[in-house]
This record gives C-alpha cells, structure tokens and sequence, in this order.
C-alpha cells in the first residue's frame, strides 16, 4: 500500500504537477475591471462612510481578511 502511495504521489508530483500548478493559479488570479467612481456614501449625521479612492491595484491577502472583525456602532 505504500508503494501505490508514493507511487501515485510521484505521479501527481511530477507528471501532473505542471498542470495542477496552472489550474491552481487560474482559479487564484483574476483581472476584473470594475466601474470607477460610485460616489459618496454618507450615514444620517452627513458624515461620509464610503469615498471613492483612485488606486491602480487591489489585493487581499485570504490569511489576513479574517482578522479584521467589524463592529457595529451603537445606536
């Protein structure tokens, strides 16, 4: 048993993994060109919540999104 193991990891390793590699990297990386200025979001007081920013580049990194925890404010 594991000699099929090793066998099949080799295979998956070193046959396919050129293959699995680009598949891996096409589902993580996407272009998508989105709408530029929405406008201001603003909450009941007049202060603004959203502004619209000019940038070039946006990324996230998934291991850090999580450790933002969001609050609501009280009422």
């Amino acid at each position: 048993m594991m000699i099929g193991l090793t066998g099949r990891l080799g295979y998956l390793q070193f046959v396919k993994g050129k293959e699995y590699s680009q598949k891996a990297y096409s589902q993580q990386m996407k272009n998508k060109i989105i709408s530029p200025r929405r406008g201001t979001i603003y909450d009941r007081n007049g202060e603004a919540l959203a502004i619209s920013v000019s940038v070039d580049t946006v990324s996230i990194n998934p291991r850090f999104s999580m450790l933002f925890k969001w609050k609501r404010s009280p009422k």
